[in-house]
Protein backbone atom coordinates (compact mmCIF):
# COMPACT_ATOMS: atom_id res chain seq x y z
CA UNK A 1 0.00 0.00 0.00
CA UNK A 2 1.29 3.69 -1.03
CA UNK A 3 -0.79 6.55 -1.29
CA UNK A 4 -0.10 6.91 -4.91
CA UNK A 5 -1.02 3.13 -5.58
CA UNK A 6 -4.54 4.04 -3.69
CA UNK A 7 -4.88 7.06 -5.99
CA UNK A 8 -3.91 5.24 -9.32
CA UNK A 9 -6.48 2.40 -8.08
CA UNK A 10 -9.12 5.08 -7.93
CA UNK A 11 -8.44 6.57 -10.85
CA UNK A 12 -7.94 3.17 -13.11
CA UNK A 13 -11.75 2.27 -11.79
CA UNK A 14 -13.03 5.61 -12.94
CA UNK A 15 -11.48 4.96 -16.14
CA UNK A 16 -12.91 2.07 -16.64
CA UNK A 17 -16.40 2.95 -15.51
CA UNK A 18 -16.13 5.04 -17.90
CA UNK A 19 -14.67 2.95 -21.05
CA UNK A 20 -16.51 -0.02 -19.99
CA UNK A 21 -19.91 1.85 -19.96
CA UNK A 22 -19.00 3.07 -23.67
CA UNK A 23 -18.38 -0.40 -25.05
CA UNK A 24 -20.72 -2.58 -22.89
CA UNK A 25 -23.77 -0.37 -23.22
CA UNK A 26 -23.29 2.28 -25.74
CA UNK A 27 -21.34 0.06 -28.51
CA UNK A 28 -22.45 -3.37 -27.73
CA UNK A 29 -26.21 -2.51 -26.38
CA UNK A 30 -25.31 -5.56 -23.36
CA UNK A 31 -25.96 -3.85 -19.77
CA UNK A 32 -27.46 -1.03 -18.74
CA UNK A 33 -24.56 -0.26 -16.52
CA UNK A 34 -21.47 -1.53 -15.27
CA UNK A 35 -20.03 -1.15 -11.83
CA UNK A 36 -16.09 -1.37 -10.84
CA UNK A 37 -14.10 -1.38 -7.86
CA UNK A 38 -10.42 -1.14 -7.80
CA UNK A 39 -8.89 -0.62 -3.91
CA UNK A 40 -6.23 -1.46 -1.65
CA UNK A 41 -6.40 -2.87 1.45
CA UNK A 42 -3.98 -2.07 4.41
CA UNK A 43 -5.33 -4.69 7.36
CA UNK A 44 -5.13 -7.10 8.06
CA UNK A 45 -2.62 -7.65 5.16
CA UNK A 46 -2.39 -5.46 1.96
CA UNK A 47 -4.59 -6.73 -1.23
CA UNK A 48 -5.62 -5.84 -4.22
CA UNK A 49 -8.90 -6.32 -5.13
CA UNK A 50 -10.61 -5.54 -8.31
CA UNK A 51 -14.75 -6.03 -9.00
CA UNK A 52 -16.22 -5.68 -12.35
CA UNK A 53 -20.09 -6.14 -12.32
CA UNK A 54 -22.77 -5.95 -14.99
CA UNK A 55 -26.67 -7.32 -15.23
CA UNK A 56 -27.16 -8.60 -18.84
CA UNK A 57 -29.27 -11.61 -20.93
CA UNK A 58 -27.77 -14.84 -20.17
CA UNK A 59 -27.39 -15.51 -23.79
CA UNK A 60 -24.61 -12.33 -24.04
CA UNK A 61 -21.98 -13.26 -21.08
CA UNK A 62 -19.78 -15.13 -22.74
CA UNK A 63 -19.34 -11.94 -25.43
CA UNK A 64 -19.42 -9.10 -22.85
CA UNK A 65 -17.10 -10.77 -20.94
CA UNK A 66 -14.46 -11.00 -23.88
CA UNK A 67 -15.46 -7.29 -24.02
CA UNK A 68 -14.26 -6.43 -20.68
CA UNK A 69 -11.03 -8.33 -20.82
CA UNK A 70 -10.16 -6.76 -24.55
CA UNK A 71 -11.02 -3.79 -22.92
CA UNK A 72 -8.60 -4.39 -19.95
CA UNK A 73 -5.52 -5.83 -22.09
CA UNK A 74 -6.16 -2.26 -24.38
CA UNK A 75 -5.25 -0.31 -21.55
CA UNK A 76 -2.54 -2.43 -19.63
CA UNK A 77 -0.74 -2.43 -23.42
CA UNK A 78 -1.41 1.06 -24.57
CA UNK A 79 -3.02 3.48 -21.33
CA UNK A 80 -6.12 5.83 -22.47
CA UNK A 81 -6.88 8.74 -24.34
CA UNK A 82 -6.36 11.64 -23.23
CA UNK A 83 -10.43 12.53 -23.47
CA UNK A 84 -10.82 9.72 -20.71
CA UNK A 85 -8.17 11.21 -18.66
CA UNK A 86 -9.66 15.00 -19.03
CA UNK A 87 -13.23 13.05 -17.91
CA UNK A 88 -11.59 11.37 -14.99
CA UNK A 89 -9.88 15.27 -13.61
CA UNK A 90 -12.95 16.81 -13.78
CA UNK A 91 -14.75 13.85 -12.02
CA UNK A 92 -12.08 14.22 -9.22
CA UNK A 93 -12.79 17.55 -9.17
CA UNK A 94 -16.33 17.61 -9.00
CA UNK A 95 -16.22 15.14 -6.22
CA UNK A 96 -13.92 17.03 -3.88
CA UNK A 97 -16.01 20.08 -4.28
CA UNK A 98 -18.84 18.16 -3.23
CA UNK A 99 -17.18 16.23 -0.54
CA UNK A 100 -15.43 18.96 0.97
CA UNK A 101 -19.02 20.56 2.04
CA UNK A 102 -19.88 16.81 3.72
CA UNK A 103 -19.03 16.70 7.30
CA UNK A 104 -18.93 12.34 6.62
CA UNK A 105 -15.97 13.05 4.33
CA UNK A 106 -13.68 15.39 6.54
CA UNK A 107 -14.58 12.69 9.67
CA UNK A 108 -13.58 10.05 7.52
CA UNK A 109 -10.49 11.73 6.78
CA UNK A 110 -9.38 12.79 10.24
CA UNK A 111 -10.36 9.50 11.52
CA UNK A 112 -7.97 7.71 8.31
CA UNK A 113 -5.00 10.12 9.02
CA UNK A 114 -5.12 9.95 12.61
CA UNK A 115 -5.20 6.04 12.80
CA UNK A 116 -2.53 5.21 10.39
CA UNK A 117 -0.63 8.32 11.69
CA UNK A 118 -0.31 10.38 8.38
CA UNK A 119 -0.26 13.76 7.26
CA UNK A 120 -3.55 14.98 7.01
CA UNK A 121 -2.18 17.20 4.48
CA UNK A 122 -0.88 14.58 2.14
CA UNK A 123 -3.38 12.71 2.13
CA UNK A 124 -6.07 15.23 1.08
CA UNK A 125 -4.14 16.62 -1.60
CA UNK A 126 -6.53 16.98 -4.41
CA UNK A 127 -3.32 18.00 -6.91
CA UNK A 128 -1.63 14.80 -6.20
CA UNK A 129 -3.71 12.71 -6.93
CA UNK A 130 -4.74 14.95 -10.34
CA UNK A 131 -0.85 14.90 -11.41
CA UNK A 132 -1.29 10.80 -11.28
CA UNK A 133 -4.30 11.01 -13.71
CA UNK A 134 -1.70 10.81 -17.19
CA UNK A 135 -1.68 7.93 -19.16
CA UNK A 136 1.23 6.09 -18.36
CA UNK A 137 -0.05 5.79 -14.64
CA UNK A 138 -3.01 4.41 -15.70
CA UNK A 139 -1.23 1.83 -17.86
CA UNK A 140 0.82 0.51 -14.92
CA UNK A 141 -1.61 0.70 -12.48
CA UNK A 142 -4.27 -1.53 -15.21
CA UNK A 143 -0.96 -3.68 -15.27
CA UNK A 144 -0.93 -4.11 -11.70
CA UNK A 145 -4.41 -4.78 -10.50
CA UNK A 146 -5.66 -6.34 -13.76
CA UNK A 147 -3.92 -10.05 -13.32
CA UNK A 148 -5.81 -12.34 -15.37
CA UNK A 149 -3.89 -15.35 -14.16
CA UNK A 150 -5.85 -14.32 -10.74
CA UNK A 151 -9.63 -13.69 -12.16
CA UNK A 152 -12.60 -15.18 -10.27
CA UNK A 153 -15.82 -15.25 -12.86
CA UNK A 154 -18.65 -15.44 -11.31
CA UNK A 155 -22.38 -15.91 -13.19
CA UNK A 156 -25.65 -15.78 -12.02
CA UNK A 157 -28.32 -17.43 -14.51
CA UNK A 158 -32.13 -17.33 -13.28
CA UNK A 159 -33.81 -20.92 -11.67
CA UNK A 160 -35.70 -21.85 -14.80
CA UNK A 161 -38.72 -22.09 -13.66
CA UNK A 162 -41.85 -24.85 -14.36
Amino acid sequence: WTRDAERDARILSMVLRIRLREVLREDMGGVYGTRVWVSLSREPTQRRDVQISFGCDPANVEKLQAAVFAVTRAIQKDGIGGEYLTKVSEQLRRARETDAKENWWWSNQLRTMYWYGEDFGAATDLDGTLARVTSNHVRAAAKHFLDEQHTVTGVMRPVATK
